[in-house]
């Protein structure tokens, strides 16, 4: 009777479920701005502050979507190190199980050691990135002295071209890509849009 009585009591209900990706989010943001510092002028300057701001965030937000699946205790202990220690931690320590158990145990896993090279494109950009992130995070009021005729402007100011931004966003791309092929041994666009559920499920 008891699972009788269960059966009767399950119902279905409709759901809206949402896979939500938001560094994906924040890479098209960071487009945006990019198209509207080229065809606004007159906005050129903080479309390409905004692009590059954006830029910061999707990396964080990738890097924090990688860090959630392969670390167990990322959540609770290891998402509040600043991008770069992130971004060494991935790269040095993440595991990968091996396929076919060994003696019956449980299933072997094995460092991979992802080389970046800072010195290069795209991953040259990864520290001028956040460094201008959080100049602007934590900006401060101050006094800048250029020879003249040069214009006064700040290390971020400097950074806030169209160019500039552009080259940002391309590397902030190109560094997802290639961390997301390495990592996970395919060419699968990690770009891809949000995985939607529509239907009924038993309560």
């Amino acid at each position: 009777m008891p699972d009788d009585q269960n059966k009767k009591e399950m119902k279905r209900i409709n759901v809206a479920v949402k896979h939500l990706k938001t560094f994906v989010h924040l890479y098209k943001a960071a487009n945006i701005a990019v198209e509207k510092a080229q065809t606004d002028l007159d906005d050129n300057f903080y479309n390409s502050m905004s692009c590059i701001l954006f830029c910061a965030l999707c990396l964080e937000a990738y890097l924090n979507h990688v860090g959630a699946e392969e670390f167990q205790f990322w959540e609770d202990d290891l998402e509040s190190l600043n991008p770069m220690a992130k971004l060494r931690l991935i790269a040095s320590e993440r595991l990968e199980t091996e396929a076919i158990p060994i003696n019956g145990f449980p299933q072997k896993r094995k460092p991979i050691k992802l080389s970046i090279d800072f010195s290069r494109r795209p991953f040259q950009s990864f520290s001028v990135i956040f460094n201008i992130r959080n100049q602007l995070a934590h900006g401060k009021t101050q006094w800048i002295l250029e020879e003249h005729p040069n214009q006064p402007k700040a290390k971020w100011e400097k950074y806030c071209t169209t160019q500039q931004a552009k080259q940002f966003l391309k590397d902030t791309e190109e560094m997802i890509k290639t961390l997301h092929s390495k990592l996970y041994d395919t060419t699968h666009d990690p770009f891809t849009e949000d995985l939607n559920f529509f239907g009924s499920i038993n309560v």
